[in-house]
């Protein structure tokens, strides 16, 4: 199987104090948003790959995920935004794995890809969303049971 973080526009890769298996269990599932910050809404529509998840900002505003592809042995999801992408880029898809480094200890690797940015140039498109990824670390430490290090 290819790499999936082989044509990353940005990557990302953060150390966690736990099991790959126990960050895996959160992020493996499209359903859980315990780790993403101000959503106080939320629906899902499927289950499993094409499954889409709306994210409700406000009362009428929903960014909409959709699950592309899941290898729960490999731990890796790939995810795109095909309604309301609030990122500064076209074409967004998005791929996580979750890599085994020892016992109660994993690594994050988060990754995407686009076609083009909107409103910036690339630079400020990668710098712009290495920093939305940087963001979303510490929820992600506190839905695993750490205190966030990033």
């Amino acid at each position: 199987m290819t790499d999936p973080h082989a044509n990353a526009k940005v990557r990302v890769t953060h150390q966690m104090a736990t099991s790959a298996d126990a960050l895996w269990k959160i992020l493996g599932d499209f359903a859980d948003l315990s780790w993403v910050p101000a959503v106080p809404r939320h629906e899902f529509v499927g289950t499993g790959v094409g499954m889409l998840r709306y994210m409700y900002l406000d009362d009428t505003y929903a960014i909409v995920e959709r699950m592309d592809a899941i290898d729960n042995e490999r731990r890796i999801i790939t995810y795109s935004i095909p309604e309301n992408n609030p990122l500064p880029v076209n074409d967004y898809v998005a791929t996580m794995t979750v890599h085994d480094r020892g016992p109660e200890r994993c690594e994050l690797e988060w990754s995407c890809v686009w076609s083009t940015p909107i409103g910036m140039t690339e630079e400020e498109a990668v710098e712009n969303l290495t920093r939305f990824y940087w963001d979303l670390m510490p929820g992600i430490e506190r839905a695993a049971g750490l205190e966030p290090t990033s």
